[in-house]
């Protein structure tokens, strides 16, 4: 059958070179739409240009379903009108295929041909009537074949869980293979530190000698599921890993040490273990008895999971382990570091809500005043930035019902990053070791520089690390010889390396640390930054809490992270600002607490109605002029696209406590979302689900995006979804490793709602209209109008 398409009807192909048999040159598939009539399938011989029928009947048929996938979605992306052009062969009008339809499907696919076989079920998974899931249809097909000619498919990322799962039961055979496979996603490779893996030691020690290939700062954004990971039965060798991986990197080192920090005592609700007796610092409270009865009778009554227990006892071995690990000078400086921090944190802690606001601000400045600015203070938030100096008339308390945050400014300058400062200095102490060498030689019998040169041995490590040290050097030795894979930072190899050089050279050394600069400013010290920076200073902002855990705001984030990723990866030009937040704990009873990003150049909804009494609308035509100026245009465009982005991660992670107080109004029109101690399965009011609609949808919001704006909105809306649905696994592994680390928005069924949200067995074109729905439903909803009311009466915040 082969009949070319009329002129102006739509037309879509799908070529697929090479692969498709030894006869075959180009497989070439065609359809079109003329009053419901289907056209055109063809093959091309090597020898003869004309086209030939389709034989495989069921391949036919795949391809035929396919192409229809592609027309509904280039429907949905491009018109609003989805119910045109309806055809026999889409799938939302097809019967379920059986299991049997599958497999014939598959028998007709040549074997040289996988990503075929992989790319079919994959886009039929929606009309499959089968009771297994995606990857058990796909593994059963696709492993043993595989496993048969593994050498072909190095390059193939997405056959890399297809060998794993299948060859589970072998796995320890295929473990080096694994190592030189293309791996995946990190956000994929996820799944292999989950539950479902702890019983086979030998994915996670491929997992941790991927992860050593990665730059700190890509490990760091997935740090909070890594250490959830070490309650599994395999969790030897993620700790392992965590502590070899702190030696390569300074900034991994302090942002695990304050995560560790976090996760080593367990907090529930508001009742809080016992305060240490002694005055002794930090660990203390987690050694005493009281404590530890404490943390037990959690366990006994069900009010914290097992598994939080069993990383509360690790994370204290994993910080004394790091600390240990740091030589003198890295040991100093993370120390200046933290108790900088430590001291702007405490802060909010001696505040009490019953104070007034001028005694909180004096309460402020005065601490502000005590503190020392020592030198090397970096913004944990941006360690690209160093501070030079406190903004002493800065401190700000924030509107809180129960807390009492603050807001303090720093004068920060570029910086080059604490593991490029420590590598620059490893640099210099080399070249002054060497002067140094030499002169001793001139001095020294033989004997005497054999003795100075010995290189002192790292502390044993218990019985148990040595097990999962020999599983890591067994997998060492063929990667050696590949340099690529090697990312071991010089200035962390300088604690093995060159330790000999620094015991000797402390005390000639010139270029120590300083003595503390004047209380609130920092002295020029131009072998920490570069000079061409000296005079570029920037305003940043950061807001300090005590007795307020913001993991669940870092998880927030982190999503909003990559959903900002997606975005940019699928071409959509949406705006989202993922700000960053630092967990931490302070004080003698480590009360937990946190840093948190101020962004730039914002004024919340609230501030905005009391400081102009007016609506969103009319302040935009009071900031940026007439609907039909340029300016308004720009800024209603800028409102669409971040509305748009996060009316899908308001759905996808349903945020809840949408007042006006935390949505925020860029100077350039752009909306942004702040505060989210609400996500997943639970809301305020103890969990009254008051506010029914997916995201805010408010009338003014609409107004401004009033006419043809609207339809663009829904568009962006729609795109924006369709696009996301296609990283489901990616948003999956990361959520699932948090269930277990006791925050309070994971309830029973929370991944299974969440998994919902995405619409999976649905098409593309049945997911746009799905979302068109919510859009309708959301759009001025009554709960919304009411639940700004209820925030307006009881809190004061403008609606």
């Amino acid at each position: 059958m082969s009949t070319n398409p009329k002129e102006g009807q739509t037309r879509a192909s799908i070529l697929m070179q090479g692969n498709t048999s030894q006869i075959y040159r180009k497989l070439q598939a065609e359809i079109a739409y003329n009053g419901q009539q289907t056209y055109a399938i063809s093959l091309q011989k090597l020898q003869e240009q004309r086209p030939l029928e389709v034989r495989p009947y069921y391949l036919r048929k795949a391809l035929f379903f396919l192409l229809c996938d592609e027309i509904d979605k280039i429907k949905a992306f491009a018109s609003r009108l989805q119910d045109e052009l309806q055809t026999d062969y889409s799938l939302m009008t097809q019967n379920k295929l059986s299991d049997n339809f599958i497999q014939q499907i598959l028998n007709e696919i040549p074997d040289k041909n996988l990503n075929l076989a992989y790319y079919i079920l994959k886009k039929l998974y929606p009309i499959m009537q089968t009771e297994l899931q995606l990857n058990d249809v796909l593994y059963k097909f696709l492993g043993h074949k595989i496993s048969q000619n593994i050498q072909n498919y190095y390059d193939c990322s997405h056959f890399f869980d297809i060998i794993v799962t299948h060859n589970m039961q072998q796995i320890e055979n295929f473990t080096k293979i694994l190592l030189y496979w293309k791996p995946p996603h990190i956000q994929l490779l996820l799944k292999y530190i989950t539950d479902q893996f702890e019983n086979y030691p030998d994915v996670q020690l491929c997992f941790s000698k991927i992860m050593k290939r990665l730059h700190s700062e890509q490990i760091i954004f997935y740090l909070s599921q890594i250490l959830q990971s070490l309650a599994s039965r395999s969790g030897q060798l993620i700790k392992t890993f965590l502590i070899e991986y702190a030696q390569q990197s300074v900034l991994f080192a302090h942002q695990l040490l304050w995560l560790a920090r976090v996760e080593s005592k367990i907090d529930v609700d508001h009742k809080r273990p016992p305060s240490p007796k002694s005055k002794n610092q930090h660990q203390n409270i987690l050694r005493t008895t009281e404590y530890q009865q404490f943390v037990k009778d959690l366990v006994n009554q069900g009010r914290i999971q097992r598994k939080q227990y069993q990383i509360s006892k690790v994370a204290p071995f994993i910080i004394s382990k790091i600390i240990r690990n740091m030589d003198s000078e890295q040991t100093s400086f993370f120390k200046k570091v933290d108790t900088f921090y430590e001291s702007v944190t405490a802060i909010s802690g001696q505040l009490r809500p019953q104070m007034s606001k001028p005694e909180k601000r004096e309460i402020i400045a005065k601490k502000l005043r005590e503190i020392v600015l020592t030198q090397d203070i970096y913004m944990p938030t941006n360690p690209r930035y160093q501070i030079t100096s406190i903004k002493l008339d800065s401190g700000t308390p924030m509107q809180s019902a129960a807390k009492c945050p603050i807001l303090v400014s720093f004068l920060c300058r570029k910086y080059e990053g604490p593991d490029k400062y420590f590598e620059r200095k490893l640099k210099e102490k080399r070249e002054f070791g060497k002067a140094l060498e030499f002169e001793l030689t001139k001095q020294l019998k033989e004997e005497d520089i054999q003795k100075m040169l010995i290189i002192f041995e790292q502390d044993p490590l218990p019985d148990d690390e040595e097990k999962g040290q020999l599983f890591i050097n067994e997998l060492v030795r063929p990667l050696k010889s590949n340099g690529q894979n090697q990312i071991m930072s010089q200035s962390m190899q300088s604690n093995y390396k060159d330790s000999h050089i620094h015991k000797q050279s402390q005390s000639f050394e010139k270029h120590s640390f300083k003595q503390p600069t004047p209380r609130g400013s920092l002295k020029k010290q131009t072998t920490h930054y570069n000079n061409t920076n000296e005079q570029q200073q920037e305003i940043k902002s950061c807001i300090f809490k005590v007795f307020d855990d913001i993991r669940q705001d870092n998880l927030a984030l982190q999503i909003i992270s990559m959903f900002k990723g997606v975005f940019e990866r699928c071409g959509l030009d949406l705006h989202v600002f993922p700000y960053k937040t630092i967990s931490n704990r302070t004080g003698k009873s480590l009360n937990v607490g946190g840093i948190i990003e101020v962004v730039p150049n914002t004024i919340s909804r609230d501030q905005l109605g009391k400081t102009n009494r007016c609506t969103l609308y009319e302040y935009f035509i009071n900031k940026f002029g007439s609907e039909d100026s340029l300016q308004f245009q720009i800024a209603r465009e800028n409102f669409i696209k971040s509305q748009a982005a996060y009316s899908i991660i308001s759905y996808i992670l349903q945020i809840k406590d949408r007042h006006n107080g935390n949505i925020l109004i860029s100077d350039k029109g752009h909306l942004i979302h702040i505060d989210f101690g609400f996500i997943f399965d639970i809301s305020p009011g103890g969990n009254l689900k008051f506010e029914s609609a997916n995201f805010k949808l408010t009338k003014e919001m609409s107004q401004i995006m009033g006419g043809e704006a609207f339809n663009y909105y829904v568009d962006l809306t729609v795109r924006a979804f369709l696009s996301i649905r296609h990283y489901y696994e990616h948003f999956y592994y990361l959520v699932t490793l948090m269930t277990n680390s006791g925050l309070g928005c994971f309830m029973k069924d929370s991944m299974k709602n969440f998994t919902e949200r995405f619409q999976l067995k649905k098409n593309d074109l049945a997911a746009a209209k799905y979302m068109q729905s919510i859009i309708e439903d959301a759009n001025d909803k009554i709960t919304t109008r009411w639940y700004d009311n209820i925030q307006y009466y009881q809190n004061g915040i403008s609606r």
